[in-house]
């Protein structure tokens, strides 16, 4: 159990120090490369503000992973029973930031969503192309992109 903290802790660490000189190191490269595209800068505006914010949800667990470390390293139990008591909420918060960012800055990513849930009330045409073989697949594409096969 004690290695097993150790290592979660070590790599947490790793990635702190890590994260926060490349993801500054990429800000400024893709400006650089969208400073005069329009579309490209609003792209980088939402892989930025997906790359921060990922970061600092994994942040908060990588730094409640090293502080529960040094709480259980010094032999102080009661405070290592408390930190590690808030694992479930930053674990939480680290494994659903992902999706939900993705849904927040990508336009075609909710369309299909919405468009998924049918009490939303949000429909899409969709487009069937069926093939004359019947044992051939038929494939169904709605206009966000999405293709679906069914057999």
């Amino acid at each position: 159990w004690q290695i097993a903290k150790g290592l979660t802790t070590f790599f947490y660490f790793v990635y702190l120090v890590t994260t926060i000189p490349m993801s500054l190191w990429c800000i400024c490269r893709l400006h650089r490369f969208s400073a005069y595209n329009k579309n490209a800068r609003r792209q980088e505006l939402n892989q930025t503000l997906y790359a921060i914010a990922s970061s600092i949800c994994h942040g908060l667990k990588g730094a409640q992973q090293c502080y529960w470390m040094y709480a259980t390293i010094i032999g102080n139990n009661v405070l290592a029973a408390k930190v590690g008591s808030y694992y479930q909420y930053v674990n939480t918060i680290a494994l659903f930031s992902p999706p939900v960012l993705l849904l927040a800055t990508s336009a075609p990513t909710r369309a299909a969503v919405f468009a998924a849930i049918p009490f939303l009330g949000f429909k899409e045409d969709v487009r069937c192309n069926v093939v004359d073989v019947p044992s051939e697949a038929v494939f169904v594409t709605s206009k966000s992109g999405i293709s679906v096969t069914a057999f």
